[in-house]
């Protein structure tokens, strides 16, 4: 008589991550499936319930055939999930987070350098309408592409010559950016302060001493 119990199709308890805003939170599996959110508060209905049955639902954002992440961890004091895939195509690192603030304002930079940017058509796959309701600044050497792709989305958007020129109407602490890699790194090179040179020791006072 074979008395092993089947495999269970449902994770361990212990592997899912925990994402909150102390208003409600989220279960999220291995593989990034988000199993189990009641929004807006812990009492409220779930929206996604597979944690419980297979068939409740569940939202996943991942690499397509790729169930396994490199790495996935915490950003050190922080409740942000930071998650790396390894694909055929390069890397993906993602961060999930349960935020109730609200949005801050999110620059966009798409340039032209590399192949991504020589043929911009790849944008109309993206779903730029869940953009809708946040302000958005546009710049870039694509600015007038993304800006027609925006527009088509239904997405109120304002366009400037640089990324430094649209933080500096944004007039924000903080902002979110969206950058094809070219785009991301010069906005680095150019906004990340110089180290400062190291400083000389002071010279000993007359007599020997300091």
């Amino acid at each position: 008589m074979d008395t092993t119990s089947p495999a269970s199709p449902f994770p361990p308890i212990a592997e899912y991550a925990f994402l909150s805003d102390c208003h409600t939170g989220a279960l999220v599996a291995p593989d990034g499936s988000v199993d189990w959110l009641c929004v807006p508060r812990f009492d409220s209905p779930s929206i996604f319930g597979s944690l419980l049955d297979r068939g409740a639902g569940y939202f996943r954002f991942a690499p397509y055939g790729i169930n396994v992440p490199t790495s996935r961890a915490y950003d050190p004091g922080t409740n942000v999930l930071v998650t790396t895939w390894h694909t055929p195509a390069g890397w993906v690192e993602m961060m999930e987070l349960i935020n109730s603030a609200p949005p801050r304002s999110l620059i966009v930079d798409f340039n032209s350098q590399t192949a991504d940017g020589r043929d911009p058509s790849w944008i109309w796959d993206v779903p730029f309408e869940r953009l809708a309701g946040r302000p958005v600044l546009v710049t870039g050497d694509r600015k007038e592409d993304m800006s027609v792709r925006l527009a088509y989305a239904g997405v109120r958007h304002t366009v400037y010559p640089s990324a430094e020129e649209a933080a500096d109407a944004a007039g924000d602490a903080r902002l979110d950016v969206v950058a094809n890699y070219t785009a991301f790194r010069d906005l680095l090179v150019r906004t990340t302060p110089a180290p400062r040179p190291p400083t000389s020791p002071a010279a000993p006072a007359p007599g020997g001493a300091w």
